[in-house]
């Protein structure tokens, strides 16, 4: 499947308008829909290859929640990428089932799978094409009166049918603060290194990364992005059976998915819209307290993201039979 003329006049023009060093390179037509699993996202830190958080395991976020670092760059990275990618013709196979379907085989831990072939990746996914995404930089750098922040991301997709390079990209986003990328003035000067340090500009960085690497598949420009729904790649609850979930209980839901969204979810038509929190990169979680006298029996987990546009997507959790037991 080789590209047409002006697929690659696209790909010419996005690298152009980008960094110098940001790479790009199309061997099949964008436009063409294409089941795609996205494979976990790696990092390599002293030698170690680390992966991502498996979706499968969402609910082992909760004790992490509000220290986001410690989900580390790919885990980060591979969201982000995830909610871009919803904007594009891919249909992206669900990553809970791709994560599940890995740790089923044990070719998760340590990056295994990175030594399995890809043809045999996407047959057991059921996918056309598989996709890798590696972290190539993730970096905060501090010098009395300037910090510079880089994220950089490297991903490769593979036909299944034959193992072909279908697409592969190297990008990089850099943020500087202080002499040469902020304010200048002695107040400044001092202050600006300091704010250059802070996670969020990381989780920013993620993400224009990732929208450079999937802009040239949109078509329509912002109109595309606008008119797609926010999407839910992963949701779990916390109760564990109804011996858990006396009065006074906390029931958590967690959801990943799109980030800058409206989150809520409901408990059969007991409990409805309960809000839920964003945690800065897509993760929402959300909290209810059982009171004396609940009980709701078999009643299905309803999660609703709504997106800055309006747009609305619902999840529900299949099979969640809660019994909230009375004092």
């Amino acid at each position: 499947m080789r590209p047409s003329l002006a697929i690659v006049l696209l790909a010419a023009a996005f690298l152009a308008g980008g960094c110098a060093d940001d790479t790009y390179q199309l061997n099949y037509d964008p436009r063409a829909p294409l089941r795609v699993a996205v494979l976990p996202f790696t990092e390599t830190q002293a030698g170690d290859t680390f992966t991502s958080v498996p979706f499968a395991a969402v609910v082992d976020v909760l004790p992490i929640i509000g220290r986001s670092d410690d989900r580390g760059p790919a885990t980060i990275l591979r969201w982000r990428f995830l909610a871009r990618a919803r904007d594009t013709q891919m249909e992206i196979v669900d990553p809970s089932y791709v994560d599940s379907i890995l740790l089923e085989r044990g070719i998760y831990e340590n990056a295994a799978f990175l030594k399995v072939d890809p043809k045999d990746l996407g047959k057991t996914l059921g996918a056309d094409a598989v996709l890798y995404g590696e972290v190539t930089k993730w970096d905060r750098t501090y010098a009395v009166v300037e910090s510079v922040t880089t994220v950089g991301l490297k991903i490769a997709m593979h036909e299944s049918q034959t193992g072909t390079l279908l697409w592969e990209a190297q990008c990089e986003a850099t943020d500087a603060a202080g002499l040469t990328g902020g304010p200048t003035g002695y107040t400044s000067a001092a202050l600006e290194p300091v704010r250059g340090l802070s996670g969020e500009t990381l989780y920013k960085l993620a993400d224009e990364v990732c929208r450079k690497i999937v802009e040239p598949h949109l078509f329509g420009g912002e109109d595309v992005e606008h008119s797609t729904p926010p999407f839910i790649a992963a949701s779990a609850h916390s109760a564990k059976g109804p011996d858990s979930m006396r009065a006074g209980s906390e029931f958590h839901v967690v959801a990943i998915g799109s980030p800058d969204c409206k989150a809520s979810f409901s408990i059969g038509p007991f409990r409805e819209s309960v809000p839920m929190t964003e945690f800065g990169d897509g993760t929402y979680v959300g909290t209810y307290v059982v009171q004396p006298g609940d009980r709701f029996d078999a009643n299905e987990i309803k999660i609703e993201l709504v997106g800055p546009d309006g747009g609305v997507t619902v999840q529900r959790l299949k099979g969640a039979k809660i019994e909230f037991a009375p004092e």
